[in-house]
């Protein structure tokens, strides 16, 4: 299982991997063979098989089996959640060396990405996840665009985390700690994407407000002034954050946020992503059973699901979230609260309004769950 878990988590994060053909067929062989070793079924292990059954029957009815690998992220997701399950239940242990392994191997393609982020002006405008075939060109060579970049949302905290819950780490382990923690800050300001961006500074605010919560007065006293200075500052702040973000990715959006805000109705890529949603939405209303696979808007998981493969499919995904949340929040201890509620934020933030990526399956199922099960006290888990 230890060999599994170590490949699945390592061709996760490595773009040649994730996108050479040989290696995917190898990541498929081992998660039937890590399913094998299940011996009893849980609620999760039935509800993941249900979904992928109805999905690929929906593909099969509706003559588009051939469509399957496009989801080939999702099913690793699926059984991904399942391991972690399976291994908490066994012997958390087991997630060390995997975890490990991400960290020495994650910042070789953040420091490829960085490097060729700097070199070649909108590479990572290019790499935004479009499915063109540049991405394939650069993957291959190592270097990653939005599944990356939005992987290493949570490295910082989960570090920093990770770093007081374990001070007897050796030497080795504490530069580990540094290099993943910089060239995880460094990737995502040169990416410039602004989701990873607000999801990033949300988690470190959702570890700062943990640590300030310990104290009543400080908490509120901290957020009483973030108030007073954003209602008296509050056309500053916005010809600040313009003048920061002039020539970079999310400089538009920016500029679309507070248009919206002060025209009163969406504009820019707010509204475009906005529209996409109401797409989905308005798709799986039209086709609750069997979705239409081309109505969806192709800018949120969830809700993609429901339009693309219908009802059945659609909550059959929503009780593996529910079970993957309720696997998290089993942990309690007051090191983890942090980086446990930063996690299912960001779950649930990308689940819902944005798309997942193969690297973000070791993220959420292998690094940041071991720390949290490092340093949390397991209660009943059924």
């Amino acid at each position: 299982m230890v060999l599994i878990l170590t490949y699945l988590s390592v061709f996760l994060v490595s773009p040649p991997l994730y996108v050479n053909n040989y290696a995917r067929l190898l990541a498929i062989l081992f998660s039937v063979l890590a399913f094998t070793k299940f011996r009893n079924l849980n609620k999760l292990n039935a509800v993941s098989i249900l979904f992928v059954i109805t999905l690929i029957t929906n593909l099969i009815l509706n003559n588009k089996l051939h469509l399957v690998k496009q989801h080939f992220a999702l099913m690793i997701f699926v059984m991904m959640m399942n391991l972690l399950f399976h291994v908490i239940k066994k012997d958390s242990e087991i997630l060390r060396i995997p975890v490990i392994a991400t960290l020495i191997v994650t910042p070789i393609w953040n420091t490829l990405t960085l490097i060729e982020f700097t070199r070649i002006p909108n590479l990572a405008r290019l790499l935004a996840g479009n499915g063109l075939a540049d991405e394939f060109y650069y993957a291959s060579r190592g270097v990653a665009g939005y599944g990356l970049v939005y992987s290493v949302v949570l490295i910082p905290v989960a570090i920093i985390t990770f770093a007081s819950i374990d001070r007897q780490s050796s030497k080795k382990m504490r530069l580990l700690f540094v290099v993943n923690v910089s060239s995880a800050v460094l990737v995502l300001i040169k990416a410039g994407y602004f989701i990873a961006i607000l999801s990033f500074l949300i988690s470190v605010c959702i570890y700062l407000l943990s640590k300030l919560k310990k104290n009543r007065l400080q908490f509120f006293s901290v957020a009483l002034l973030v108030i007073i200075l954003f209602v008296s500052f509050g056309n500053s702040v916005e010809g600040i954050l313009l003048d920061i973000t002039e020539d970079t990715m999310f400089h538009n959006k920016i500029v679309s946020i507070f248009n919206s805000k002060n025209q009163g109705e969406m504009t820019g890529p707010l509204y475009e992503r906005v529209v996409r949603y109401e797409k989905s939405i308005e798709t799986f209303i039209e086709n609750p059973i069997s979705g239409n696979y081309y109505g969806a808007g192709g800018h949120s998981t969830l809700l993609d699901i429901f339009a693309r493969f219908g009802i059945i499919s659609g909550v059959l995904f929503v009780l593996q979230i529910y079970y993957f949340v309720k696997v998290i929040y089993s942990f309690k201890g007051q090191k983890i609260e942090a980086l446990r509620d930063s996690l299912i934020f960001y779950f649930l933030f990308i689940m819902i309004l944005n798309n997942i990526s193969f690297s973000m399956g070791t993220l959420f199922f292998v690094v940041v769950p071991y720390i949290i099960i490092s340093g949390g006290k397991l209660n009943a888990l059924t």
